[in-house]
């Protein structure tokens, strides 16, 4: 799954269809900040009306936010940046860690001496 051509645009879109201006994303997302103690979840207004015209990839944490404001699950904004979680199974199994087949002992134990 590639990026979708305008990933900003779609968020855009469900920002304006929910009612919500840059400002108030801001706002709200400034309580998020403030409340985890994290500053990594803040957007700015300039920041997401970057991130709305141009082909940007926010941090999680944005995302995070932005799921929480745009009352979606954030797994379902993860395709609009080209992340199909969907196939994680697939290619676990195709990619499988030569360590995943190591075997670990446990050290042996000492005779007791007695």
């Amino acid at each position: 799954m590639a990026l979708t051509p305008r990933p900003g645009e779609n968020l855009k879109e469900i920002r304006n269809r929910l009612g919500i201006t840059t400002r108030e994303v801001e706002d709200l997302t400034r309580k998020i900040a403030e409340e985890s103690s994290n500053e990594e979840y803040y957007i700015s207004n300039a920041w997401l009306t970057q991130l709305e015209n141009r082909n940007c990839v926010p941090s999680i944490f944005k995302l995070f936010s932005l799921s929480v404001i745009y009352r979606m699950k954030f797994k379902d904004l993860l395709p609009l940046f080209g992340v199909d979680l969907d196939k994680t199974a697939q290619y676990q199994a195709a990619f499988r860690s030569p360590l995943a087949e190591l075997r670990i002992e446990s050290p042996s134990r000492g005779s007791d001496k007695s």
